[in-house]
């Protein structure tokens, strides 16, 4: 291949790159625009100065937070033994298809009590902002967004000088 072939090819990868949806907004379309309204308790106390959160507001958001991580420690602790208990069947060549759908389908509602416990306290620590606040999450999300566009780009555009050079 010739340095001008390469040179061509990782120009075309890197416009493929910075052009194409993402694996999980190709998966799930509607992904991006619920997760540009969703924040984690811990993301919002990181912020509470700029969101000007009250005491009453912290606190809750603390609590909130404590609880969930509690909580999702004993949810992963159930999906590794349901996962355990799956990985077994695998091994076995003996086990049926039936069994190991039905292990397979504990694995899955085990994931799903995690993403449903985490979603809980989002939806909790967002119940504790104020119309204004929430706003301003938002405004911070999207230009969020925008600075990490911005930074792939600025890194393949260094990847194709280097590889031109």
């Amino acid at each position: 291949m010739t340095r001008h072939t390469r040179r061509l090819a990782l120009a075309l990868a890197a416009t493929l790159a910075l052009s194409l949806p993402s694996a999980s907004a190709v998966a799930n379309p509607g992904r991006a625009e619920v997760m540009k309204r969703l924040v984690s308790p811990k993301k919002l106390l990181d912020h509470s100065e700029d969101l000007a959160l009250t005491t009453t507001q912290i606190d809750a958001l603390e609590k909130n937070e404590r609880a969930t991580k509690q909580d999702v420690r004993g949810l992963r602790a159930t999906l590794e033994r349901e996962t355990r208990a799956l990985t077994t069947l695998l091994d076995d060549p003996s086990a049926s298809k039936a069994a190991i759908l039905e292990q397979s389908e504990r694995v899955m509602d085990a994931e799903r009590s995690i993403k449903r416990r985490q979603l809980v306290s989002i939806l909790d620590a967002r119940a504790t902002l104020d119309d204004r606040q929430r706003g301003l999450v938002i405004d911070y999300l999207a230009a969020r967004r925008a600075e990490r566009t911005e930074r792939r780009k600025r890194r393949l555009r260094k990847e194709l000088e280097a590889l031109e050079q």
